[in-house]
């Protein structure tokens, strides 16, 4: 038999899992092929397919490669499980997809998943379906295309159905807690991430899905105002990272370490940080190197050990170029900027200070650019240039109302409002003070942001939650 007349006999005897034929554009759709082209190799109009066609085609129809070069024709009873085949497929390219997420080569995943998605269309498997849309939108999400993201994670949860799919679900609603976040929707994501929670609390997922998901309730905790609580469930996590390994426990850590910062523990918050370092620094992970030494001073700025700040933000800027990371470059010149506004250095304040705004700005990043406003605002009150500060947190003012995002606006308010106590205009003062006691009333949980002004922290949990495999 000819090649053709083997791909005309798959036709005919195999049958998809549903048990309906396979049509020239479910194979087109599975293999990434052109129908027209697939409708040739089956009537013999295409000779001479190469190895990878067929590898395509085998795949699909759940026979070995080697069938197309073997004389006998394939037979259905005795072949391997098309639906089985297919999910190998699946798992495969889902891994390829996860390798090149994990090195930041976005493109690459996507189209793994998008090939996925394809296979599992052909073979009409929604949960394996769900999956593929779930990763798809981790990955679009990581690439700053978040209509995009939150259209294939709608439908993942569509089809999934709800608890009953299983890690599955929890995967996707882990991935909804993400976007969320990535919005800065912060109860949002809180609220997903509480809904995975109890999912596991009644024994679905393995030990690593859990992690994540106990990791998610801790970073979205943490962000709504409740340090306390983020403890709690990261201190839960910490037997589920001893077990996966030390990357797995320095994240546990990083965030712990960043749950006691928010809790106005810095120096139990520098012990953490400091051994998140060391564990990152052991595995040769320059990322989570990178992130420590930026955390680190923050613990020291906390602590008002200003000459150590600088130096531990330094080397995380510095590591940080090197790996290209534009959005924790921009942090890092945020917190140098106001590390050398209290050693009294304004030039160098100055000087990061405005480079974390150009960054926010060249990318449109508008709730950086709220964020660089403000540390700006911060560094030249620091410094004795109320005026100009003044200017600075007026233009932070106005973006965190537009984003609504309400526990750093409450911040804000309540330092603008200093800053013109201080200039004498009480009236204006008074008004901004009431603004943010109203947030307060409605929102107890943000009086704790009224007492002191928290650094901007970063790390890969917050922004790559759940997607480790």
């Amino acid at each position: 038999m000819t090649v053709s007349e083997k791909i005309a006999h798959l036709f005919r005897t195999v049958r998809r899992p549903d048990g309906k034929p396979w049509t020239l554009q479910d194979v087109a759709s599975a293999t990434g092929l052109s129908v027209s082209y697939i409708w040739r190799l089956r009537s013999g109009k295409a000779t001479n397919p190469t190895k990878a066609v067929l590898e395509r085609l085998s795949a699909v129809f759940g026979v070995p490669v080697g069938y197309f070069m073997d004389d006998a024709p394939v037979d259905p009873q005795t072949s391997t499980s098309t639906t089985g085949k297919a999910q190998a497929v699946v798992e495969q390219l889902l891994r390829e997809a996860t390798d090149a997420y994990r090195s930041h080569d976005l493109g690459r995943a996507e189209q793994a998943a998008r090939q996925a998605l394809q296979h599992c269309r052909a073979v009409h498997d929604d949960v394996m379906a769900g999956r593929c849309l779930s990763a798809l939108a981790h990955i679009l999400s990581a690439a700053g295309r978040s209509q995009e993201a939150a259209t294939a994670i709608s439908e993942a949860l569509r089809l999934l159905g709800g608890p009953k799919a299983g890690a599955s679900w929890l995967r996707a609603v882990l991935t909804l807690s993400r976007i969320e976040f990535l919005e800065e929707r912060f109860s949002h994501a809180y609220f997903h991430a509480r809904r995975a929670l109890a999912a596991i609390e009644l024994g679905e997922g393995d030990d690593e899905l859990r992690l994540y998901v106990l990791y998610s309730v801790g970073v979205t905790a943490r962000r709504v105002g409740r340090p306390e609580e983020a403890i709690v469930y990261l201190e839960q996590a910490t037997p589920l990272a001893e077990r996966l390994g030390t990357p797995y426990l320095a994240d546990n850590l990083m965030n712990r370490g960043l749950a006691y910062l928010d809790a106005e523990q810095p120096e139990r918050s520098l012990e953490y940080l400091t051994k998140a370092l060391g564990m990152y620094a052991a595995c040769r992970l320059p990322k989570g190197v990178a992130w420590a030494q930026h955390n680190i001073g923050l613990a020291y700025q906390k602590l008002g050990r200003w000459t150590e700040a600088i130096e531990s933000l330094t080397k995380s800027l510095g590591s940080n170029e090197a790996l290209g990371d534009l959005r924790i470059i921009l942090y890092n010149h945020m917190e140098l900027g106001w590390s050398y506004a209290n050693v009294g250095q304004r030039e160098m304040a100055l000087r990061h200070g405005q480079a974390a705004l150009a960054l926010a700005q060249e990318h449109d990043w508008a709730g950086d650019r709220a964020r660089a406003h403000w540390h700006l605002a911060r560094a030249l009150a620091k410094l004795g240039d109320m005026e100009e500060a003044m200017t600075h947190y007026e233009a932070a003012l106005r973006l965190l109302e537009e984003l609504e995002l309400e526990a750093e606006l409450a911040r804000v308010q309540v330092e603008a409002g200093d800053l013109l106590m201080q200039q004498g205009d009480a009236v204006r003062a008074a008004q901004l003070y009431r603004q943010a006691a109203t947030l307060v009333m409605h929102a107890p949980s943000l009086q704790r942001y009224l007492m002191a002004t928290p650094p901007m922290e970063f790390h890969e949990s917050e922004i790559a939650l759940g997607w480790r495999h």
